[in-house]
């Protein structure tokens, strides 16, 4: 598409694009839905899909055509924008739909990065997600902080985390595989450690209910040092880890008198992580380890998302034990069968991904343009809007890296 020196017109391709996208994902989980069982007859299947995570920008999606308006017109009224359609040489600028698609024609992101490296090895390529972050591939590890601060809300964090866990675990195949480690200064084995050769096991219903009654029995181990468990989480060679804690990282008491030179976390992972394996990380309802959080997820081409509290007013004081309630409803949970409950949600989450980058990618386009017009000072507005509204996006990513060049210019 062809910005003219005197008018910007995006009407025509970007409501047919998201009407596109959506419909077209409807009809396909649609279609699964009802696909014909063995025996030739239709066998219509009961999925359970949560939409907690996608719900807003689903809702965002029916404004989106007056929000591009409403940039628009920022930008027509601007009081610094008088000479912004001054006839220039005509500027092609691309949709974003089909911006990302020609991005990532030679499987890279926008950045130059792997999008198999920054989502998983795919090796076969089934996925999964945790707490909105989605893998692919076929072996997971998962790594559970533990400690007491996990029994904050009266236990009820501790019971977020693990249920989500599970969740994940319901949308793996038996093609698929996995292995659990929870720690505090001690890091535990999944089953206690009962295997002679630890490694990722198949993702049977079996198996799957044998870990949900081992986590129900889990204790807090005291402290917060996960660097054992990210090294023999490393050592597995999953496609992808998932790494949540809820705490500033520490060690052993014994380094209280004597110090402690021993490696850090993130030197662990740079002397394990040789097959570039992606560590997807969650700070879990408590600011004080995200920036940590979200420096391991960027050395290793992960994501790295902030969950909040459900309810910033409750009481964050921490239960002593873990509590019956706790393994009564890790006892109760039910997996599905085959992954099979989790495949709507996440086509139509994946469809969501696609518009919200899209959106992004419009925005940043916009402030390339007021760029290249030699309008810095709007540009730098629109680039700081993208980065804060648009994180852990393609965009996002491009948006700091032009910001950083304005500063370098002066600009």
């Amino acid at each position: 598409m062809q910005l003219s020196p005197w008018h910007f017109d995006h009407k025509p391709w970007y409501g047919w694009s998201i009407s596109t996208v959506i419909h077209l994902s409807l009809v396909i989980a649609v279609s699964l839905l009802l696909m014909p069982s063995g025996d030739g007859t239709s066998e219509l299947l009961e999925v359970e899909i949560t939409f907690e995570d996608i719900g807003a920008d689903l809702v965002a999606l029916e404004s989106f055509t007056a929000e591009l308006d409403s940039l628009e017109d920022d930008v027509a009224h601007d009081d610094d924008s008088a000479s912004i359609f001054e006839e220039t040489d005509p500027l092609e600028i691309s949709s974003p739909l089909e911006t990302l698609a020609i991005e990532n024609a030679d499987g890279t992101g926008g950045d130059g990065s792997s999008t198999a490296a920054r989502s998983g090895h795919s090796g076969g390529a089934g996925q999964t997600s945790f707490f909105g972050t989605v893998a692919q591939g076929n072996s997971f590890v998962y790594i559970l902080d533990v400690s007491p601060s996990m029994n904050a809300r009266h236990g009820k964090r501790l019971e977020r985390a693990v249920l989500e866990l599970l969740q994940s675990l319901d949308q793996l195949t038996e093609k698929q595989r996995f292995y659990v480690l929870v720690f505090g200064w001690q890091t535990k084995k999944m089953f206690s450690g009962e295997q002679i050769f630890p490694s990722p096991i198949p993702a049977s219903l079996e198996n799957k209910q044998r870990l949900r009654d081992w986590l129900a029995q889990i204790q807090t181990i005291s402290g917060t040092d996960p660097r054992k468990a990210l090294e023999f989480g490393l050592a597995l060679n999953p496609s992808a880890i998932f790494f949540l804690s809820d705490g500033e990282f520490n060690k052993p008491d014994r380094s209280k008198f004597f110090g402690d030179e021993s490696d850090e976390a993130e030197d662990v992972i740079a002397a394990g992580n040789s097959n570039a394996i992606p560590i997807h990380t969650v700070a879990f309802e408590d600011h004080s380890c995200e920036a940590r959080m979200n420096g391991i997820a960027k050395m290793t081409n992960g994501q790295h998302r902030f969950v909040p509290a459900p309810d910033p007013r409750e009481s964050m004081s921490s239960a002593p034990h873990v509590s019956k309630e706790f393994r009564k409803t890790v006892g109760s949970f039910v997996f599905g069968e085959g992954g099979v409950a989790s495949a709507g949600t996440e086509m139509i989450a994946s469809s969501v991904d696609q518009v919200v980058e899209a959106r992004a990618m419009y925005r940043l386009q916009l402030a390339k343009m007021l760029e290249e017009t030699s309008k810095p000072s709007m540009a730098r507005r629109y680039y700081e809007r993208v980065a804060q509204e648009y994180p852990n996006t393609q965009a996002a990513s491009k948006a700091t890296a032009s910001l950083k060049k304005l500063s370098d210019d002066g600009g």
